[in-house]
């Protein structure tokens, strides 16, 4: 099922209202999409933000987007081949930064060790879902929120040393929802709306 493209149908669509007016379950008069998945062509699949986007390589993103979350298992390899070549680019640039870098001996690619950095990660990328426990409170890892702050939490995971205090700097930035990483920016340039669906008003276009 192509839940991105669903979720997507419903977004777009709620602009157009609904004939019969506002009702007490939708007050605000949202019209929203009801073709079966079958309607619909998969173009794309997103569970976290990195997986697609960082760690496939682009001679495979149409295979990736093709594929089910049950078969993520078998992009294992290039992902961590991925991970190694980023590993082997941007520690220096870590080090310089005062970040303690999950890989290991990483002066050369062909001895760049990352197997903190796949333990600290793999959770969060395979399979490529999106987890959501009803019984926790919300926020990522558990669900996803506007305000959270996604891609930093991932990429901590995946290149910084989480088991070593004082690892990202003068902030502690343990545990699973790495709340005290310290983010840039620290939050969304405009306050989300309390009402669905919740994103901020747009910027104006600029002036030509």
């Amino acid at each position: 099922m192509n839940r991105l493209l669903i979720v997507c149908g419903l977004l777009l669509s709620s602009c157009g209202g609904g004939s019969g007016g506002p009702s007490s379950y939708n007050p605000q008069g949202f019209s929203f999409a009801t073709a079966p998945a079958s309607a619909y062509t998969r173009v794309d699949r997103m569970g976290g933000p990195v997986t697609a986007t960082v760690l496939i390589t682009a001679a495979h993103k149409d295979l990736f987007n093709s594929t089910d979350p049950v078969d993520d298992g078998q992009y294992a390899a290039e992902e961590i081949n991925t991970l190694k070549y980023l590993h082997y680019e941007l520690d220096p640039q870590l080090s310089s930064l005062g970040l303690s870098s999950c890989a290991r001996t990483c002066s050369a690619f062909s001895t760049c060790n990352v197997d903190l950095c796949v333990q600290q990660a793999v959770p969060l990328i395979i399979p490529d879902l999106l987890h959501l426990d009803l019984t926790k409170p919300d926020g990522f890892p558990n669900g996803r929120r506007f305000q959270d702050a996604v891609v930093d939490r991932v990429l901590a995971k995946a290149l910084l040393d989480l088991t070593t205090p004082g690892s990202c700097g003068s902030a502690p930035c343990t545990g699973d929802t790495l709340a005290n990483l310290p983010l840039n920016p620290p939050q969304n340039d405009k306050p989300f709306c309390s009402d669905f669906p919740f994103l901020a008003d747009p910027w104006p276009a600029p002036s030509s």
